[in-house]
């Protein structure tokens, strides 16, 4: 029975040994180069397989300087046909050539000129120019996820990770659109400051902006979101734009918690995670402010009745002396004035009539004649009294100020609080009186 035992232990160790070589045989059966092939083969089928491309959420400059960018690319018959979200028309493709090739692994390479895919690579001016904004134009293929809808790359200059992802739910040029539509909620000019926030407690966030390209926020918050006097706790978050919000290079961990995907809610201008603990605040600056920091024109037909009326009548006084308003606005934009004020621009001369402003609250501006001004103003003065009358003349006049976006207007109305049947729209931009 032993010697049974024996033999039948040593058959068994014979036929395992046997299926193990030729299991050995079937797993080498091909060369390296035949399973780069291979595998290259299968990545560009994939690659091709996709109608509606694939979204590129790219990252240049081993620094992660300028944060990242999206692309969608489009691979059909070893051409590439490129749309960027930085291009001067998004709708406009570009179409180059691309390669897999056998490089130290796998390779995905933009091998001929696409002006789109080689945008942060192109040499420019200067010492360093030569490198360009160190972006990459070959990438490691890394793999891809199980359902395939999406392949991880690394660039093989930068060493960043990035990833392509199945398009299947987005026109190309509206999603491009859509995160052009996010990166403006950061850069408005009336922002004055960004909030981080984690829990209760308030952080700075700062942009670096460089070259237009700020797709990254610079933080500082206390350590303990719990102790608001804590040691303060400085980095950068690089991210790209989505048509929903901004998506983080790498997680940010706050509590244990990892946030790598921040939503835009429009109500309260805030970027916020799924769990509202951790969130980017926008503020902006007061409609009243954003006033007087620009110029703003004045025409005949955004004139309430009230206010239309007063200026006819100094109309028809200009009129008696063969001359006319041209231009009129509230600002330092014309004529190359240095004084804020009402400038006007008739027929016969031009000039300013000096305001004094004061701030009264986010939508309250207070206004007053400042009995001064430049160019021809003491001559039109007396033609031009009643004019002058409406935005306070022997006294400061207050005008709530309103407009059509406070985040980037196009119009503001100042409307009289103490005569409110007179308004005036002023509009962006030199507009004919």
């Amino acid at each position: 029975m032993k010697k049974f035992n024996i033999i039948f232990i040593l058959l068994s160790g014979l036929l395992l040994c046997t299926s193990c070589l030729f299991e050995q045989k079937e797993i080498f059966d091909k060369t390296p180069a035949e399973r780069m092939e291979a595998f290259l083969e299968e990545y560009q089928e994939l690659l091709e397989s996709s109608e509606n491309g694939w979204i590129l959420e790219y990252y240049p400059d081993s620094d992660l300087t300028y944060g990242g960018y999206s692309y969608v690319l489009t691979f059909a018959d070893g051409n590439v046909s490129a749309l960027f979200q930085l291009a001067a028309d998004i709708s406009k493709p570009v179409t180059s050539m691309y390669k897999m090739v056998p490089d130290d692994g796998p390779v995905l390479s933009f091998d001929t000129y696409n002006s789109y895919i080689h945008y942060f690579a192109t040499p420019s001016g200067g010492e360093s120019g030569y490198q360009g904004l160190r972006g990459d134009t070959e990438f490691k293929i890394m793999g891809k996820s199980d359902d395939e809808s999406e392949i991880y790359l690394v660039g093989k200059k930068s060493g960043n990770p990035c990833r392509l992802i199945w398009n299947e739910d987005y026109d190309a040029v509206e999603y491009l659109e859509a995160c052009n539509a996010i990166k403006a909620e950061i850069n408005y000019p009336s922002i004055t400051a960004i909030e981080m926030q984690v829990g209760d407690v308030i952080g700075e966030v700062s942009s670096n902006g460089e070259m237009e390209l700020n797709n990254i926020f610079y933080f500082a918050i206390p350590e303990d979101p719990a102790d608001p006097e804590s040691a303060i706790v400085e980095g950068m978050l690089p991210f790209c734009n989505t048509p929903e919000g901004i998506r983080l290079f790498e997680p940010l961990e706050v509590d244990g918690v990892e946030y790598d995907f921040f939503y835009f809610d429009g109500e309260t201008n805030r970027f916020v995670s799924d769990d509202e603990y951790v969130s980017f605040n926008l503020l902006y600056t007061p409609v009243s402010e954003q006033f007087i920091g620009d110029t703003w024109y004045i025409s005949r037909s955004n004139l309430s009745p009230a206010a239309a009326s007063i200026f006819a009548e100094v109309e028809t006084a200009l009129a008696g002396k063969g001359d006319a308003i041209q231009y009129l606005s509230l600002g330092k934009g014309m004529n190359g004035g240095k004084k804020y004020g009402l400038q006007f621009q008739c027929t016969k001369g031009n000039g300013t009539f000096g305001m004094n402003t004061t701030i009264k609250g986010e939508d309250l501006l207070g206004l007053k004649y400042s009995m001064n001004g430049d160019g021809k103003q003491q001559d039109y003065l007396m033609s031009m009294l009643k004019i002058v009358d409406c935005f306070g003349r022997s006294s400061e006049k207050t005008f709530t100020v309103e407009t059509d976006n406070f985040k980037s207007p196009t119009w503001m109305k100042l409307t009289d609080k103490s005569n409110p049947a007179i308004s005036i729209k002023l509009v962006k931009g030199q507009v004919a009186y």
